[in-house]
C-alpha cells in the first residue's frame, strides 16, 4: 500500500504534467475554417481555412494550477484550476445559445480585430464598432457554435491513464463525484 507522501508526489508529477501540456496546448497553431453567410440558401457554409492560436492574450496559460493538499495519512485533494472561460474553451459550446456579452467583449476588445466599413476598408475602433462585433460573433456562436479544443481533457485524460492502478482505483468513487459535483455547479452558475 502506498504511503501519502508517496500519492502526494505522484499526484503532484501529475499535476505539472497535466499543465504543462495544457499550456503546450494553448500556444499550437490549429487549422481553422471561416463560416461564412451564404445568401442563396440563407444559412452558413464553410468558407477560407487558416491558422488560429487558442491563447489569445495568455491569460488562460497563466491562470492554470494544480493544487495537491495532504491533510492527513487518509486524506488527499487535487485539482487544477483555470480562468472561468477555460470550460468553455476546452469543450466549446453547442449552438442554440448566445454567450455572455461582456465576455465575448472583453474577447474583442483584446484581439486584434479591425472592423471594416461598407466599402471594405478599415474603420476606427469605437464602442459602437466594439458592440457591432460582439454582437455579430454572439449570433454566430448562437447559429455554429464553438468547436472544443480539448487542451485541457485531452492531456487530463492522457496522464491520468499512467497514474499508478492503486492511486487510480482508491480515488477513481471520488473523482467522479468531485467531477458530478463540478459539472453541476457551473451548471448552475451558467444555468445551462
Amino acid at each position: 500500500m502506498l504511503r501519502a507522501e508517496n500519492i502526494q508526489r505522484v499526484l503532484d508529477n501529475f499535476g505539472q504534467n497535466v499543465v504543462r501540456l495544457a499550456r503546450i496546448e494553448l500556444g499550437a497553431t490549429r487549422k481553422g475554417q471561416r463560416w461564412e453567410w451564404d445568401e442563396e440558401t440563407q444559412s452558413y457554409k464553410r468558407g477560407k481555412k487558416f491558422n488560429k492560436v487558442i491563447n489569445n492574450s495568455g491569460t488562460l496559460s497563466k491562470s492554470l494550477a494544480y493544487n495537491t493538499n495532504l491533510s492527513n495519512a487518509n486524506s488527499i485533494s487535487f485539482d487544477i484550476s483555470m480562468a472561468d472561460y477555460g470550460e468553455w474553451v476546452d469543450a466549446g459550446r453547442k449552438k442554440g445559445n448566445f454567450a455572455p456579452s461582456l465576455a465575448i467583449q472583453k474577447w474583442v476588445e483584446t484581439k486584434p480585430i479591425r472592423p471594416r466599413n461598407a466599402s471594405g476598408s478599415f474603420a476606427k475602433i469605437t464602442s459602437s464598432n466594439i458592440n457591432s462585433l460582439t454582437y455579430l460573433i454572439n449570433r454566430k456562436i448562437k447559429k455554429v457554435g464553438i468547436e472544443p479544443t480539448h487542451f485541457l481533457s485531452e492531456p487530463f485524460n492522457l496522464k491520468y491513464k499512467q497514474l499508478p492502478e492503486e492511486i487510480v482505483e482508491a480515488y477513481a468513487l471520488d473523482v467522479e463525484d468531485f467531477v458530478r459535483f463540478s459539472i453541476d455547479k457551473l451548471n448552475k452558475k451558467y444555468k445551462v
